[in-house]
């Protein structure tokens, strides 16, 4: 015979047809070993080691700010967020009841924008700025006509003379007249609506330079 709570917990039993089932209160184990797989400059993959639960870890969440994101599997990509800005994201782990991991963090910062402007939004102006018959002295004109600066600039173009030399710059190839020139580094930059000067030397008669392309390289 039995009396009291005893009694009730088998009134109960014989009620339901088993035990009393306990309400599930036990957390996920946190995230852990976040790492980033891939990033641009607006947008941030994600990768984790999968939490575990006693009886299964339902849903992570993932915080930035005011921002929310959630995902079903311990991988996720962020996007629309913002060129060259700190991200600190925050994940946790949630299981059916609702209980929570305690958060793990990671800072990630996003590449810059891609600034770079377009083929063809720059000009090559070529002169000759001194000719003795068998061979010449020449300036380039490089100007930036965007409105976003040209950075590590590299210019390309086709030439039927013989350009033997270069200043402030250097001839990184030359095919057939095909001619691409880089920067000498200290003069890698042109901000927008400026131009910077090169010179050099070439051999025989001057010709005309054409299909110039200034682009970053």
């Amino acid at each position: 015979s039995c009396s009291g709570p005893k009694l009730l917990d088998t009134l109960v039993k014989e009620l339901l047809g088993g035990p009393i089932s306990q309400k599930d209160t036990e957390p996920p184990t946190n995230v852990k070993n976040i790492v980033v797989t891939n990033k641009n400059s607006n947008s941030v993959q994600l990768n984790w080691t999968a939490s575990t639960d006693n009886v299964g870890v339902t849903e992570y969440e993932i915080t930035a700010g005011e921002e929310k994101w959630s995902t079903t599997t311990n991988s996720i990509t962020i996007k629309n967020l913002k060129p060259n800005t700190e991200y600190t994201f925050s994940i946790i782990a949630k299981d059916a009841a609702g209980n929570k991991s305690q958060p793990t963090a990671l800072t990630v910062k996003t590449d810059e924008a891609n600034t770079a402007p377009p083929d063809g939004n720059g000009t090559a102006t070529f002169s000759v700025t001194s000719n003795w018959g068998s061979g010449y002295n020449f300036s380039i004109i490089i100007k930036n006509n965007g409105t976003t600066p040209i950075k590590n600039w590299k210019l390309e173009f086709d030439y039927s003379g013989n350009l033997t030399q270069v200043w402030d710059s250097k001839i990184s190839s030359k095919t057939n007249n095909h001619y691409v020139i880089t920067n000498a580094g200290w003069n890698g930059e042109i901000p927008p609506g400026g131009s910077i000067t090169i010179g050099g030397a070439g051999t025989g008669n001057p010709a005309e330079l054409l299909n110039a392309v200034i682009s970053e390289n």
